[in-house]
């Protein structure tokens, strides 16, 4: 355990995917692997104006709570973050939470800055406030949960396996 936490203060790690998720969840959720079709890749590579960075997303869900979770990674500038959107059964986001974060303190985003997405649709992130000094990690947790919104709003997630 001793060995966890001092990793944990060097690293920049903020809490473990399985905390954050016992957390909001309040129980294990189920694990729900989304696969993304080839077919769909264009389309949401043309909605988010980025190139796909992964086809396979793991989702987690929780049928008490009616809600989903995935945990993105991605480089802000050198250094990658990890991030948790939390998302409503309809696909709203419902909160965003800090994982990991390895760049220097200054560009890491306050968790008053994260809580602008809460209550927001894939359509409503063009109202997102930038974050003054960090713009690489702003922008970088926009693409991340602008790709996750779409991935919903398509239908990928619940989709029935063929």
């Amino acid at each position: 355990m001793p060995f966890l936490l001092a990793t944990a203060l060097v690293a920049g790690v903020e809490k473990t995917p399985e905390a954050a998720l016992l957390e909001y969840f309040g129980e294990k959720p189920a694990r729900k692997p989304v696969y993304i079709k080839k077919e769909d890749v264009a389309g949401l590579e043309k909605k988010t104006g980025k190139k796909l960075e992964s086809r396979l997303f793991t989702f987690y869900y929780s049928p008490r709570k009616k809600g989903y979770a995935v945990f993105l990674t991605h480089r802000v500038r050198t250094k990658d973050e990890t991030i948790a959107v939390f998302l409503r059964s309809d696909g709203t986001i419902d909160q965003i939470e800090l994982i990991s974060f390895f760049e220097p303190e200054e560009y890491m985003p306050p968790a008053r800055w994260l809580k602008q997405f809460s209550g927001k649709t894939g359509d409503e992130l063009e109202g997102i406030n930038a974050m003054t000094g960090a713009t690489l990690t702003s922008n970088a947790i926009l693409n991340s949960v602008r790709y996750i919104t779409e991935i919903f709003r398509y239908g990928i997630v619940n989709r029935r396996k063929p």
